[in-house]
């Protein structure tokens, strides 16, 4: 696994031991980011780091300020491990809590959320919905949420589905959280 673009570009990072985690490839990271675009002015949230590989891209590109959470204290310690191949910035944050303990610990509201847990779990229907009860997450803000492709799509309320793409065996659906309104 490594770095696609950016500053970083090429630079390997650290996989796990096993199959408890299960990175998103470079594959499906590079049309994603490509999708994407420009990472420049944004706050980031890799909600379920893993590995950081997206949170670790997202900086490579030139993100403002990337948050990394995750509830695995190996999953921590490898994302401080990978993070230190890619900057020697300070513009990041680890937290160690589950994702929906995480949100109160954002001290910026971020543009962009990666949400990648195990596939089939439950937990990504749980912090989208965290997510949308949070006022630190404004308006505006992309889910990017990260599923099995036989998994029906993400939906709530209170996001917009903006665009949705199938890679083999993973969907990636992009959902942008709605303004309160009258």
């Amino acid at each position: 696994m490594r770095i696609i673009a950016g500053t970083a570009k090429g630079r390997k990072l650290q996989t796990p031991k096993g199959d408890k985690v299960r990175p998103t490839t470079d594959r499906v990271r590079e049309s994603l980011f490509s999708i994407m675009g420009s990472f420049e002015d944004c706050v980031v949230w890799d909600a379920f780091a893993g590995t950081g590989a997206l949170g670790c891209e997202a900086l490579s590109r030139g993100a403002d300020f990337v948050y990394f959470s995750d509830s695995s204290r190996p999953s921590i310690e490898l994302v401080r491990e990978n993070i230190g191949r890619v900057t020697t910035d300070q513009n990041f944050r680890v937290i160690h809590a589950p994702a929906e303990r995480a949100i109160a610990e954002l001290s910026h509201d971020p543009d962009i959320i990666f949400l990648d847990p195990p596939y089939a779990s439950g937990l990504l229907e749980s912090v989208v919905d965290a997510i949308a009860k949070a006022s630190a997450i404004g308006s505006g803000a992309l889910l990017v949420c990260e599923q099995g492709a036989e998994e029906s799509p993400i939906q709530h309320d209170s996001f917009e589905m903006d665009d949705q793409r199938l890679f083999g065996s993973i969907r990636i659906t992009f959902l942008v959280k709605r303004g309160v309104g009258p």
